[in-house]
């Protein structure tokens, strides 16, 4: 699976990133779906941010089959600059079938 690398973010302001589900270019519902995104260091692995639908930083369109991701300030504050990788992960009602994005190379620099 191919690595997509985002244009770089900087820390201490809000990161937001829009993921779209399609299948044959028609959306997955993903309705009733969870979702959580983890950016962890591309070396060490170590968590530096999380984004889950539970505490309200992922939000899910589920007849678009749209998930929007939303760091806000408060949370990338402290994230030391750096190059990070992460994924979305979306978990399914019922079956528990779980589908990840490619992976997002994200590059982190001094902000403010």
């Amino acid at each position: 699976m191919k690595t997509i690398t985002l244009p770089p973010v900087k820390r201490g302001d809000t990161w937001e990133f829009i993921f779209k589900w399609s299948s044959s270019s028609a959306p997955i519902d993903l309705t009733g779906c969870t979702a959580r995104m983890q950016i962890r260091n591309k070396r060490s692995e170590e968590l530096v941010a999380e984004a889950t639908t539970e505490n309200d930083t992922i939000t899910i369109d589920g007849p678009l089959g749209k998930v929007t991701v939303s760091f806000p300030a408060s949370m990338t504050a402290d994230v030391p600059p750096g190059i990070y990788e992460s994924d979305v992960e979306v978990t399914f009602p019922v079956t528990s079938r779980v589908i990840s994005s490619q992976t997002v190379q994200i590059n982190i620099v001094t902000g403010k």
